[in-house]
């Protein structure tokens, strides 16, 4: 079984997360979430919160949205569509693996972490960097804050569901351009990791989803080359406008590339193709196709599982 939330983040130095950034953001960076949820928040009691469902369009007072007998959080962590009824071929593509979503609410920034298990989930770790610090962040940091962990039964035959949630200050993330939350763990002993990567602009969190780990079809834009992924920009708060949105059914359109390792566990990404392309329940803007040449953050999950 899991072990408490508490106990299974390792200490690690934590004065990188905590000066990230010369000043405070002002208050009127942070942008009021105007649906009227509440953090933490889970009507449906499905393990996905109220302003998750309504980023990813399911229903916040009905567990299966779509009535295929899977529940949203199932299709969410096996990367099909909450809001489309699957027959029988869905139970086949849900495995052992953990799932990293933020989601902001005015003042809080919620990091929520699932997973699916037959045995347990272990060795919890969690990281966070920018261009500047990779930190491991330490359990009596976040012990600090909002926290709670819940478990859930699975309609898939031997397996349970569990996720963590954290309550953290939106000016951590605020007073970054570019940083990344990372988390690796050992899923039925598979060591397992998951990141996600933020920018901020115009005092707004918005978060890269890759179209291929998030599962997103239906847009046109190609993968960069030399090894680079693509995806897109979402806001992390419902009702949220994009700085200077366009319209809505578009995303924001990026091509990342690998340029260069900064040091511990952290990388730089370069943004090598920015463009508006249509995407459902999406909103692209203006500032996009000038995004080019900036820099994203990532975490070398891959070295930290290894080591």
């Amino acid at each position: 079984m899991t072990l408490p939330l508490k106990s299974v983040f390792v200490s690690g130095a934590i004065l990188g997360l905590v000066s990230w950034g010369a000043s405070k953001a002002p208050e009127s960076q942070l942008v009021a979430m105007t649906s009227g949820l509440q953090s933490m928040m889970d009507t449906d009691g499905d393990g996905l919160d109220d302003i998750l469902e309504v980023l990813l369009g399911s229903s916040i007072t009905d567990a299966d949205t779509d009535n295929d007998s899977f529940s949203d959080l199932e299709e969410h962590l096996s990367g099909t569509d909450p809001l489309v009824y699957d027959s029988g071929s869905q139970p086949l593509q849900i495995q052992r693996q953990l799932k990293l979503d933020i989601y902001s609410n005015g003042a809080d920034v919620v990091v929520q972490l699932s997973g699916l298990f037959s045995q347990g989930i272990t060795g919890l770790r969690l990281y966070a960097a920018n261009e500047y610090y990779s930190v491991r962040i330490p359990a009596n940091f976040l012990a600090a804050f909002q926290n709670d962990e819940r478990q859930f039964s699975s309609n898939v035959a031997g397996l349970q569901a569990v996720v963590y949630r954290f309550k953290l200050p939106a000016q951590l993330f605020l007073r970054s351009s570019a940083m990344a939350i990372g988390v690796t763990a050992n899923v039925d002993n598979m060591a397992l990791g998951v990141q996600s990567h933020l920018l901020t602009a115009a005092g707004q969190l918005l978060e890269y989803r890759d179209f291929a780990s998030f599962g997103i079809l239906g847009h046109s834009g190609q993968s960069g080359s030399g090894g680079g992924a693509s995806g897109g920009l979402f806001p992390t708060a419902p009702g949220d406008q994009m700085p200077g949105e366009i319209s809505l059914g578009q995303i924001c359109v990026q091509s990342l590339e690998e340029i260069a390792s900064l040091g511990g566990s952290q990388k730089l990404y370069q943004i090598s193709d920015s463009y508006c392309d249509y995407m459902p329940r999406a909103a692209c803007f203006s500032s996009c196709s000038s995004a080019v040449g900036g820099s994203v953050v990532g975490i070398d999950i891959v070295g930290l599982l290894g080591g």
